[in-house]
């Protein structure tokens, strides 16, 4: 069974409170991230903070590669499938077991 594909759009006030959420929180890291690499390059004792900051940009990096992977297999294209799969096994599920139990007197 095939069903057409429904493109919805983004409400506004989702890029809105999108942009209010990340921006600042990019500005931050970003801020830090610099404060950082000042302290680091020179100071020796504040190289110790760049080891923990090198692994959250490669885990985030990681996790980026795998989001993109995921994208570009489809796995976004859609979403609701499994929902609809769900509701159409648990309908066979039932005439299953309607099925087995026969007819009632």
């Amino acid at each position: 069974m095939t069903t057409p594909t429904v493109i919805q759009r983004v409400p506004l006030w989702t890029w809105i409170v999108g942009a209010a959420v990340l921006i600042p929180s990019i500005l931050g890291f970003a801020n830090k991230f610099l404060d950082l690499m000042i302290v680091a390059a020179g100071d020796e004792e504040g190289a110790f903070a760049l080891t923990p900051i090198i692994n959250y940009l490669l885990a985030t990096a990681g996790f980026f590669c795998m989001l993109m992977w995921a994208v570009t297999q489809g796995a976004f294209h859609d979403i609701n499938q499994p929902s609809r799969q769900m509701f159409q096994n648990e309908l066979d599920l039932e005439r299953r077991t309607a099925e087995s139990l026969g007819p009632r007197a």
